[in-house]
């Protein structure tokens, strides 16, 4: 009888009250899109009220408020406990390997998940990047050059590179990073045939592809998104010069520019390769194995803290991270081939 009347009270709970905010996404399965709907708005009030207020303004609602976007039908989403394999995929209702012969297809799938749930979308190569030398100097045995690149629309996204030079003008490879701080990474390289480049899409007010955010179009990419984007079109000016062996242009960065640097080489294939050091979480770390109180941010505060990292409908999965469909190890399936 005991059995029956706790029965009783969960299911009157669940009829009676719409709150299913406070369900977990597995113990309501809405049928029609109505109630699918309801069901999403009530998952996001829910969220709303358990997550901290972002640090940095107000990203979040206004990101919420802008596009209207809701949670995802968590309850027809399977769960990833473990990562989403990308040498699985599923065609025709089947789950199959993938094949050699498939892995081209395969990465353009990566490629789209990434982009859709993690760091947004990114126009094409603009195919117009002209360079203006400004100033010409030198420094610890390297010609320097102080670079102003310029694309798109009227050539109208500026972009400032620095260059040393490699000292043997034959076709020599080139590191690329985001800041000086990475100059001593480089002393040994450019000591052995290297160039080095930094380029100025960064954080802080440095960043100047925040000036050209939204002159290619309506895209909705990420900071990492637009500065690996800006990275290439330093590649897209470095591959024309004769000293450059545009086999041998490597990417790098520590931290968040790790992150960056991972982000670009995973959708530019023109990289030879990545040296990325402790890019955490958003970058290395699964989001789904991501947490304060372990070892890295979780999603809620790496979101919370970085609002423009990342695209903000990562933050609508905290607490639900094993339902992502993409996750950083994709960035590794990206780089790999």
């Amino acid at each position: 009888m005991k059995g029956v009347i706790h029965l009783w009270v969960l299911l009157s709970m669940m009829t009676a009250s719409p709150a299913w905010a406070d369900l977990r996404p597995w113990e309501f399965f809405p049928t029609d899109n109505a109630t699918k709907a309801e069901y999403r708005r009530a998952i996001l009030a829910g969220l709303l009220e358990r997550l901290p207020a972002n640090v940095v303004g107000d990203s979040f609602n206004h990101y919420l408020r802008k596009t209207g976007e809701l949670p995802p039908d968590f309850a027809a989403m399977p769960p990833h406990f473990f990562l989403p394999d990308p040498l699985v995929w599923s065609r025709n209702g089947q789950t199959t390997a993938v094949r050699f012969e498939d892995w081209p297809r395969r990465r353009e799938e990566i490629a789209r998940l990434t982009e859709e749930w993690l760091l947004g979308k990114a126009p094409p190569p603009p195919g117009n990047v002209k360079a203006e030398i400004l100033e010409k100097s030198a420094a610890n045995g390297h010609e320097v050059w102080k670079v102003r690149l310029a694309f798109g629309p009227a050539h109208a996204a500026k972009l400032g590179v620095t260059l040393y030079l490699p000292k043997a003008r034959t076709p020599s490879a080139i590191f690329l990073c985001d800041g000086e701080r990475f100059l001593p990474w480089a002393a040994k390289a450019m000591e052995n045939g290297f160039g080095f480049a930094i380029h100025n899409a960064r954080d802080g007010a440095r960043d100047e592809s925040l000036k050209y955010a939204d002159l290619f179009g309506n895209y909705d990419w990420s900071a990492f998104r637009r500065r690996a984007w800006s990275m290439s079109r330093v590649l897209d000016w470095l591959v024309t010069l004769p000293f450059v062996d545009p086999g041998q242009v490597y990417a790098g960065g520590h931290s968040r520019s790790a992150k960056v640097a991972m982000t670009a080489v995973a959708f530019d294939e023109r990289f030879a390769g990545v040296i990325a050091s402790s890019p955490g979480a958003g970058g290395s770390i699964p989001y789904r194995y991501s947490d304060q109180s372990y070892f890295g941010e979780s999603t809620e505060i790496l979101t919370r803290k970085f609002p423009d990292w990342v695209h903000l409908r990562v933050r609508l999965f905290s607490g639900n991270e094993d339902k992502l469909p993409a996750d950083s190890h994709f960035l590794y399936a990206l780089i790999a081939p």
